[in-house]
């Protein structure tokens, strides 16, 4: 009898060490086969991303250009910057940013970025606002409302508004800075006045109005416009009715400077 308890002793002993080697198997197999599975994922991601070609680009869809940006030489550029480059380290400003400094005719490059390798860029080109001209040069150029200077005018914009510029007028540069929203502010000044201008001649900062009464303004990019001419009226006017004929008004400076 005692024998029997021995063995059925045993056999109980030995069952529980079973189970608590489950057990313990158990609790940390879980975060093992956790982690194996995390270690695994990170691998393929790795492979996937750093080793294999999936992320490489080769394919660039160009939209756009033609007009003032050479399609040619874009294509040219973006293929030997961004073909076979992987598409994940890539940023869409960066490459906007690059294109936009080396096209200054491309007001805005869109960029977009197609997984898993797909590189789309949609080229906004520069709009022309009007035509500069000045005694130096033969060409009439077409200039956007930033003052870039895109090109001898074609047939298609003949008609818009001409400024003569005094100064270097070279394609793919800029000239004054807001120099076409300068012109329109000066073109609605005097409409709202009682001054009309038979020409505007533009320099480096500042601008000459020839009235119809051959009175030459001169009116400083840097001093509110609209104020300018509005005193350039009201003093043609009080100078008229003193019998006074005015050569030049020079609304440049602080002091208003009347040549007779």
């Amino acid at each position: 009898m005692r024998k029997r308890k021995r063995n059925s002793s045993k056999k109980l002993l030995s069952a529980r060490k079973r189970r608590e080697i489950l057990a313990a198997i158990q609790k940390y197999l879980k975060p093992l086969l956790l982690v194996s599975l995390f270690i695994f994922l990170i691998g393929i991601s790795y492979y996937t991303v750093m080793i294999s070609d999936v992320f490489l680009i080769s394919d660039i869809d160009l939209i756009g250009g033609g007009e003032f940006v050479n399609r040619t030489d874009l294509w040219n550029f973006v293929n030997s910057s961004y073909k076979n480059e992987n598409l994940v380290f890539l940023r869409a400003p960066d490459i906007s940013e690059q294109i936009e400094d080396r096209f200054l005719a491309a007001k805005h490059a869109h960029v977009t970025k197609i997984y898993p390798d797909k590189l789309t860029i949609n080229i906004e080109e520069r709009v022309p606002l009007a035509l500069l001209s000045n005694d130096y040069v033969d060409d009439i150029f077409m200039v956007d409302i930033e003052g870039y200077v895109l090109g001898a005018v074609s047939p298609d914009f003949e008609d818009l508004p001409k400024i003569d510029y005094m100064g270097d007028l070279r394609i793919g540069e800029f000239v004054i800075q807001d120099l076409v929203l300068i012109y329109h502010d000066l073109i609605e000044a005097t409409d709202r006045s009682n001054i009309t201008a038979t020409e505007m001649v533009f320099y480096s900062d500042y601008a000459v109005l020839y009235t119809s009464k051959g009175i030459r303004v001169l009116v400083s990019y840097y001093k509110d416009r609209e104020m300018s001419v509005k005193t350039a009226s009201r003093l043609i006017h009080n100078l008229t009715l003193e019998g006074k004929n005015p050569v030049s008004i020079d609304l440049r400076y602080d002091k208003v400077v009347v040549s007779y």
